[in-house]
This record gives C-alpha cells, sequence and structure tokens, in this order.
C-alpha cells in the first residue's frame, strides 16, 4: 500500500466511533428524568435525551361510541418502569425517546 492508503487508514481507525444503536430503556424517575440503558450502566436524563411529544402530552381525538361522537383523551405520559424505546444521534452522545415498548 502507498503511504496515502495508509495514513487515511490510520486516521479513519482514529476517529471511526461505535455507535451505541436503539436500546430499550426503564424510565427510573420522571422528574428529573432518568432512564437506564445498557443494563443500568448508561443513564439518560435532560441534558442528553430528547422526548417526542407523544410522551408528555395527552392525546385527545373524536371518536363514535354507539352511534355518538364522543371525545376520548389518552394518556401516554411516561410512567415509572415504562420500557422506552432510546435511538442514539450518530455520535452516541444524545438520545430520541421515540415511544414506549410493550413486550
Amino acid at each position: 500500500m502507498d503511504y496515502t492508503t495508509e495514513f487515511a487508514k490510520k486516521i479513519n481507525s482514529k476517529t471511526n466511533i461505535s455507535r451505541i444503536g436503539n436500546s430499550k430503556g426503564t424510565v427510573l424517575s420522571i422528574r428529573p428524568l432518568k432512564i437506564s440503558i445498557s443494563g443500568g450502566s448508561v443513564i439518560l436524563d435532560d441534558s442528553n435525551c430528547y422526548l417526542c411529544s407523544n410522551l408528555v402530552e395527552n392525546l385527545t381525538g373524536t371518536v363514535v361510541i354507539n352511534g355518538v361522537d364522543t371525545t376520548v383523551t389518552f394518556n401516554n405520559s411516561l410512567k415509572i418502569n415504562d420500557t422506552v424505546l432510546a435511538i442514539s444521534d450518530i455520535r452516541g452522545q444524545k438520545f430520541f425517546i421515540t415511544d414506549k415498548v410493550v413486550i
């Protein structure tokens, strides 16, 4: 191999980080937010994760029950011990909590 190829491989080996990827997490606390991933070895909080709005807001919609339009509010907010899906950014520094996981 020529010098340029060897040099590029050396730089790549130093900067190529492995991604954490998708992880299941467990909600430990709501306020302050704490979510455990990787078997408890990593704790996410509001400084390193983002919650999707469906996990923090009540969803209201209209459904038909016995022929009558009825307004229903679904409370999908997080609770302690909920299992969630955590998706890391490309650097593995920030996580997106996208939804609850039903096992």
